[in-house]
């Protein structure tokens, strides 16, 4: 009997092994299910993630990751969130054409060798500083090329290793370095080169990722478990603008490269990097040279070895206060020459940036005829003008072979294009406004569309405001022009003819976050709307955000925008507006405390928070806007708007009491 119990007690254990197994199994199995539609729904009805996912990388064994040759992507703009074309041509270069070993055998080359600022994937390949540059050089009778050899995220020795492995080297006959502030920490980070007992560069195998690391980065679902996670990190999650997340993604991505955790000091490599870079460019018969950038001051250290190994420095912050007495350092935040929400330069930094380079090797290292500050301005405008502005009479041809030479890549999949905006205007369902331009709604991209369109429609101005449903605005001024030809917001086709004939085609993406309304239209040249249209997307919501921000009890003062406040949020409101009144806000915050005025602002005695109205939300002809506050106690508050030409529009001062709203105010609800 005994006997008997414990074997049936051994069975039933047994038994509850094998259940136990097998629902881990069914439990896993659900999981990876779950997983895989989640994975799957991402991909096809939330593409958020698509820029980071399909990135344009494979790994190396030499520099830890490289661009892939005839890649193609897309890019989100900063500041608009307009994707654009991201190409790599056949050397794994950000540009949007290819170079043959005849075209490198019979110009002088110019390679520019760094990290984002080079690459430029925030903008549209013909506004990186690089072409321009091209364009500038052959108005002579040499030939040049400019190739662009930047990398997101490269350090200084990743760019040295990319100029000694890339196969036509002796071709370049000027290298250009780019040196940026985070190079060095690059070096420390990825740990390729050490240097021996003798102090000579030491090259170290590069960290290579696991399989898992590999297959992680490629999912959507890493990016949104990633987001999802840094949201609820983080104690300020709802202030965070999509583009802030999306940077931080960008950085998160970097985390599958496996760098090692170990510090050293990166200075001596550097030096080395440096001096062996430059006897091999010298020993290929070509010029080394090392770039600064306009908006970050180089370590003095730097500075110093620079020095003492003769290395020929080009300084863009010395050029570009050469060019606006205002540019600084300290001002770099606020710069016109960088992005609002990203802190690399834009494309007017690009474009002085260009110019700066230009003039060095016009008069310091080419020795070209030089080119008159007229006759520049003319060959940038006339540049610009193929992808921008339209082309001015008589100059259509050169606009063209233009686009045709630095966008070359750009042909890609645009009759497929083409079909699918003219299957989409025909979709009588998704247009949401009937104008001039029908504007139709396909997922987050509007898309502007007229029979017949000629000229005049295509001159005028195009604006758009998004209101969001949180109350965070989107707010944009656009252009649209013909033939193609590209900004970094929109573009315009036509369908089955030309100007005149018929469909004209302009397409907008929208930001990623949930929306309550859009409104847009065009603007003619005398500042007065030729047409415009609005949809409310989500209605109820829209209200509810108005009513929360304008409640009676948060009425400071009544102007020509009358003033609210919310613990840490200001809110102006108007009942009648028009795109004029999206013109610069100041506000000067004066605190109770004056140490908490910051060093700058001392001599003022209030705090500058001056800002364009980017957050602008528009229900019906009204609108609102919204700012922060800086978090001390505040005495008094005097703001308004004003314009370079005009001055001061309007302005309000008034107190404030710090009863209960200060610890409010502190505590950031």
């Amino acid at each position: 009997m005994g006997i008997r119990n414990r074997r049936t007690t051994q069975s039933g254990g047994t038994a509850r092994r094998s259940n136990a197994i097998v629902n881990l199994c069914l439990l896993l199995a659900s999981c990876a299910v779950g997983l895989s539609l989640c994975e799957l729904s991402l991909r096809l009805f939330y593409p958020k993630y698509r820029a980071l996912v399909d990135s344009p990388f494979r790994w190396d064994g030499l520099r830890i990751w490289a661009r892939t040759p005839n890649a193609r992507n897309w890019w989100p703009h900063p500041d608009t969130r307009s994707p654009h074309a991201l190409h790599h041509n056949n050397f794994a270069l950000r540009q949007h054409r290819n170079f043959s070993a005849a075209d490198l055998g019979s110009a002088i080359n110019v390679g520019v060798f760094g990290d984002s600022f080079v690459e430029n994937v925030r903008m549209d390949a013909p506004y990186s500083f690089t072409e321009p540059l091209d364009y500038l050089l052959n108005q002579g009778p040499e030939k040049f090329n400019v190739l662009n050899f930047g990398v997101d995220g490269y350090g200084t020795d990743q760019s040295f290793l990319h100029y000694e492995h890339f196969r036509h080297a002796e071709d370049l006959d000027y290298v250009f370095y780019v040196l940026t502030l985070n190079d060095l920490g690059d070096i420390r980070e990825a740990r390729i080169f050490d240097l021996d007992d003798a102090g000579r560069l030491a090259l170290n195998k590069a960290a290579q990722p696991s399989w898992w690391s590999r297959f992680v980065s490629r999912l959507h679902v890493s990016y949104l478990m990633e987001e999802a996670k840094w949201r609820l990190s983080s104690h300020t999650a709802n202030v965070h603008s999509d583009q802030e997340i999306f940077e931080h993604l960008h950085s998160y991505k970097d985390r599958y490269r496996d760098f090692s955790s170990e510090t050293r000091k990166a200075l001596p490599v550097f030096r080395q990097l440096i001096l062996r870079w430059r006897r091999s460019v010298e020993r290929n018969g070509g010029g080394f040279l090392v770039v600064t950038l306009p908006g970050e001051p180089v370590d003095p250290s730097v500075v110093t070895l620079l020095r003492e190994e003769d290395v020929k420095v080009i300084s863009l912050h010395d050029c570009f206060r050469d060019h606006d007495d205002g540019h600084h350092w300290r001002k770099w935040r606020g710069s016109p020459y960088k992005f609002k929400r990203d802190p690399h330069w834009n494309e007017s930094g690009n474009r002085l940036a260009a110019v700066c380079l230009y003039r060095f090797l016009e008069k310091e290292e080419m020795r070209l005829p030089g080119l008159s500050e007229s006759s520049l301005g003319e060959a940038l405008r006339q540049y610009y003008s193929a992808f921008g502005d339209t082309a001015p009479p008589g100059d259509a041809r050169t606009a063209a072979d233009i686009r045709r030479k630095y966008q070359a890549l750009d042909e890609f999949g645009q009759e497929q294009e083409k079909q699918r905006l003219m299957n989409l205007v025909q979709a009588a369902e998704k247009r949401i406004i009937s104008s001039e331009f029908d504007v139709h709604l396909d997922g987050k991209e509007l898309i502007y569309a007229k029979e017949g369109c000629d000229r005049a429609d295509v001159q005028g101005r195009f604006f758009l405001k998004v209101t969001s449903i949180d109350g965070k605005v989107f707010l944009e001024e656009m252009e649209f022009a013909f033939k193609a030809a590209r900004l970094s917001t929109a573009e315009l086709v036509t369908i089955g003819g030309g100007l005149g004939e018929g469909l004209c085609v302009a397409k907008k993406a929208l930001p990623d976050y949930p929306i309550a309304h859009v409104w847009t239209g065009q603007i003619g040249g005398d500042g007065a709307l030729d047409w415009q249209g609005e949809a409310f997307i989500d209605r109820d919501a829209f209200r509810k955000a108005l009513e929360k921000a304008t409640a009676p009890e948060k009425l400071a003062v009544r102007s020509e925008f009358d003033v609210y406040l919310d613990g840490q949020r200001i809110t102006y409101v108007k009942d009648v507006c028009n795109p004029l009144d999206a013109r610069r806000f100041f506000l000067h915050v004066t605190p109770v405390d004056e140490k908490d005025l910051p060093e700058l602002d001392a001599e003022n005695g209030y705090d500058n928070w001056d800002f364009d109205p980017e957050i602008f939300s528009f229900a019906q002809t009204g609108c609102m806007v919204r700012s922060w506050l800086p978090g001390y106690a505040i005495r008094r508050i005097r703001t308004g708007q004003f314009d370079r030409d005009e001055g001061v529009i309007w302005e309000s001062e008034f107190s404030i009491s710090h009863a209960a709203d200060t610890e409010e105010r502190r505590s950031g609800n």
